[in-house]
């Protein structure tokens, strides 16, 4: 039986498999870890297992190909497991269906007879059967031991890239003084489009790109490109933008939102023009700095905290420290709390803040915050990116955090560990590999 539907299970050699989808391949996912002698049998050998800690906790996986499609090598007959599996996907934010994360769940559920299962399999043995049944779940995702760095060398425009998107095998790196660097070998060498192809500056904060649409924020405004990234043009405060400083940039369809330090900019009409919203429009400040939406959703960064709205920027609720966002302890101007990043997924919020980050559970009502004792590097985090219950963490000088349970704990990856250095401005997640915006270069996980 080949892996033809995500989710579908089935018993092999002794462990139970569960089919899902990683860059729109079909693959199996075993359910517990393989033991030795399996790795080792003649028909295992060769069988391109993606994963070799075996033994251990770790639950590998194997492509889809003749191993486990092979009749020669029949299912197991007997099931007296009842365990439950389930798939499903869970994308970031880019719409590139190549970022897909797949997620995995072993938790058992027990059967009633008002639950309808999603399937069920027949066992040989006769009134046996397994009922596989809807399930939370749970991200199937190694977290990264080791970089690789990238640097001018490999074409960056700048030694020091403060944000960075992934499309696919594209690789979008915003450079400080240098342009915005394009890959399209998944970051192995990159080719620099500066100002003599039409940004507004050389100095980029961040990129988001949909389709073959790129937008680029700059010192000097948000710059679009509609082919890739081979030319932009930039959009200003001519065009409706608060200021030509544009810190962030988000797209959904034709809706661009750019933050600047003079507010939030809505376009609706793919950055040909914008409307621009500030206090008056209920903003807790106009010193903007990050934008995440989901839906309707906006949530945008400020140096005070952040600003959510339900319908699609019309209006804003505040949240402070009073929420539990925590105060910058710089005590400039006895300012809240100063964000640099921002995620979401379903109802839950990550603000990357100067003294940690802080966690929502509940939509962004109320806030959790996450620092060195928690495991963080140092408490000035810079940028955030979760994948299911996997959570990156851009540090101010103390490299990548990086979570598997959603934030409860952390270990950190630092210079020793192959980043370029230990002062971290972004991340992002493609599938296994993790990408991180450093002071001295992309760090690009092996």
């Amino acid at each position: 039986m080949a892996c033809a539907s995500p989710g579908n299970p089935r018993k092999k050699a002794g462990v139970l498999w569960v089919c899902g989808v990683v860059k729109e391949k079909k693959t199996w996912f075993a359910t517990a870890p393989l033991p030795r002698s399996l790795l080792s049998s003649p028909e295992f050998a060769g069988s391109g297992i993606l994963s070799t800690d075996v033994g251990t906790s770790s639950k590998p996986v194997i492509a889809d190909n003749d191993v486990l499609a092979n009749a020669s090598i029949p299912d197991d007959v007997t099931q007296t497991s009842t365990s439950v599996v389930s798939a499903s996907t869970t994308p970031p934010p880019s719409t590139d269906p190549s970022t897909t994360t797949t997620v995995v769940s072993t938790v058992p559920q027990s059967t009633t007879s008002t639950v309808t299962p999603t399937s069920t399999i027949a066992s040989s043995v006769p009134q046996t059967t397994t009922t596989i049944l809807p399930t939370t779940t749970t991200t199937v995702f190694a977290l990264p031991a080791s970089f690789t760095n990238r640097t001018t060398a490999d074409g960056l425009g700048a030694r020091s890239v403060r944000g960075v998107f992934v499309s696919g095998s594209k690789v979008y790196a915003a450079t400080d003084s240098g342009g915005l660097g394009i890959s399209t070998d998944g970051g192995a060498t990159f080719t620099n489009r500066t100002t003599a192809d039409g940004l507004g500056h050389n100095t980029v904060f961040g990129a988001y790109v949909v389709g073959s649409t790129v937008y680029a924020a700059t010192y000097g405004g948000l710059s679009i490109s509609t082919d890739g990234g081979a030319t932009f043009t930039n959009r200003t405060t001519a065009d409706g933008l608060g200021a030509n400083i544009v810190l962030g940039v988000f797209a959904v369809g034709s809706t661009v939102y750019a933050t600047t330090n003079s507010g939030l900019a809505i376009s609706t009409d793919g950055g040909a023009t914008f409307t621009n919203r500030t206090t008056s429009s209920g903003l807790l400040s106009n010193y903007s700095t990050s934008v995440f939406v989901v839906g309707t959703t906006v949530y945008v960064g400020h140096d005070k905290g952040i600003s959510i709205s339900t319908d699609g920027g019309s209006s804003f609720t505040a949240r402070t420290t009073t929420d539990g966002l925590p105060r910058d302890l710089m005590g400039f101007m006895n300012r809240g709390a100063w964000v640099r990043g921002l995620y979401a997924s379903g109802s839950n919020v990550y603000v990357a803040t100067e003294n940690g980050l802080s966690i929502s559970t509940d939509g962004g009502a109320t806030f959790s915050n996450r620092t060195t004792s928690n495991g963080l590097g140092v408490n000035n985090t810079q940028g955030v990116f979760a994948s299911g219950s996997a959570l990156f963490v851009a540090t101010y000088g103390g490299g990548l955090a990086v979570s598997s349970d959603g934030g409860a704990t952390f270990t950190t990856r630092r210079v020793a560990d192959g980043l370029g250095a230990d002062i971290t401005f972004g991340v992002y997640a493609s599938g296994s590999t993790v990408y991180v915006a450093t002071n001295a270069g992309l760090s690009i996980s092996n």
